[in-house]
């Protein structure tokens, strides 16, 4: 049983990437700086516009977390997201992003990890206790067990995320590769047994092919990039070499991928997609320099000294990075949304910079999308004439291999669409004119070839 199945270590990112392509390609051909509608698409398709009736959305957080105001909430997930802990098998709940069974629970984990609005967190509560699909329900529970992990301090109890865990049970693929590396690492009350973990891996990587056969009875999402899967599964044979025969038929193409990721990552920069990146990072350190120059325009800059010199200290220490991605920083531009919204009346001066800064948020929110394009790709350039055999081989590699970047770029682009939507609200809120979105997307099109 354990060989019959053993493909589904590597097959993952090829489905994935294979599935990831087409759809981009089959929107545009060849590029999407042109198509703005595309950007924010599938964020705004799975979230809509819901709201969730205030006093609901705190009674159910406080269900799970001990929280006074929804304020504290934010400030507390904000310095914890996106930190690695001392787990080698959680690692952090940014290591999560894109590993659930289904589009919406991982589209609302990703959301709010980009930034955690009190909103998102109520929904995948509610539907870790509510949702009628089997599915959703355990992608939520275990979506929430992860935030309680990364976030420890408010958590309503100490071994909470176990309890969701086992609710989740032992036929959900997130719950099944979650427990592979408690056994593999010996955590949180695991005992360490190697042939436990190989085999929980074996009985994920069955239940995904039991999804992508059922001919649309269950769910399987395309954007799960099975980065924890994968890692585990690579690392295990390597460091124990002969004990899991069926896994090591694939160790060959393991070291060609560990070899091409070295590779490729040390001149990603330099590449299409690094450049697309750079550019995007660019742009967004505009935009918020821009953004800053409002505050310090205002008439109550004073009164917001101290927050101006927090927020300077923490993009100082950002400065200097090697950003490839365009991401945006969630919580220096929390802090510059929290002090254009105690702004008062704005000069034109101001409502001109503000208009200028959400230009380039667009820009950049292309150019990220444009990015995702390019390594999609990648992915299908250069078979040439191999025969079957060496066009997998070859394509699970590159697969593999870029699947980091790919990963990264997803994070980049839902963060964009999360804080340009807030930027909107915010000068929708001032009666400030939000800039025409298919203006920068024609921009952006006739200078494509600086990128």
């Amino acid at each position: 049983m354990l060989s019959k199945h053993i493909s589904s270590v590597l097959a993952p990112v090829l489905l994935i990437s294979l599935s990831l392509s087409s759809s981009v390609q089959a929107q545009n051909k060849g590029s999407v700086l042109g198509s703005m509608e595309s950007w924010c698409k599938q964020q705004t398709a799975v979230l809509g516009n819901k709201k969730v009736d205030p006093a609901l959305v705190a009674t159910l957080i406080k269900e799970e977390f001990n929280v006074k105001e929804m304020v504290s909430l934010q400030d507390a997930f904000i310095q914890s997201l996106n930190k690695t802990t001392d787990s080698k098998a959680f690692v952090g709940a940014a290591y999560w992003r894109s590993t659930f069974e289904t589009v919406k629970v991982r589209t609302l984990y990703d959301s709010f990890l980009a930034f955690p609005e009190p909103d998102i967190l109520a929904m995948i509560i509610e539907l870790s206790k509510k949702s009628g699909d089997a599915q959703i329900k355990n992608d939520a529970r275990m979506a929430l067990a992860f935030l309680h992990l990364a976030a420890p301090q408010i958590s309503i109890k100490p071994d909470r995320w176990s309890e969701l865990v086992k609710q989740v049970g032992s036929e959900h693929w997130t719950a099944l590769t979650f427990r592979a590396r408690l056994a593999a690492f010996g955590e949180l009350g695991t005992k360490q047994e190697m042939r436990t973990a190989m085999g929980l891996l074996t009985q994920a990587g069955n239940k995904k092919m039991e999804y992508i056969q059922s001919r649309g009875r269950f769910e399987w999402d395309k954007n799960n990039y099975e980065v924890p899967y994968n890692q585990l599964a690579f690392a295990v044979t390597k460091s124990m070499p002969g004990q899991f025969p069926a896994f090591e038929s694939f160790n060959e193409t393991f070291q060609k991928i560990e070899v091409a990721q070295r590779q490729y990552y040390s001149r990603y920069p330099s590449t299409r997609a690094g450049k697309l990146g750079q550019a995007a990072h660019k742009f967004n350190e505009e935009s918020a320099a821009l953004g800053k120059k409002v505050v310090e325009l205002s008439q109550n800059a004073n009164a917001l000294q101290g927050t101006l010199a927090s927020y300077e200290s923490l993009t100082s220490v950002k400065k200097g990075d090697k950003e490839t991605y365009g991401n945006v920083d969630p919580q220096s531009e929390a802090m510059l949304l929290t002090m254009y919204q105690q702004l008062g009346d704005l000069a034109p001066e101001q409502t001109k910079l503000l208009e200028q800064a959400q230009q380039k948020r667009y820009a950049a929110q292309g150019l990220i999308a444009e990015m995702q394009m390019d390594l999609a790709n990648q992915l299908f350039g250069g078979n040439g004439q191999q025969n079957q055999q060496g066009q997998q081989d070859d394509l699970m590699v590159r697969a593999a291999t870029l699947t980091p970047a790919m990963a990264e770029a997803q994070n980049a682009l839902i963060r964009s669409c999360v804080f340009a939507a807030k930027w909107e609200q915010a000068m929708r809120a001032k009666n400030v004119a939000v800039p025409d979105k298919k203006k920068v997307a024609e921009d952006l099109a006739k200078d494509s070839g600086k990128w």
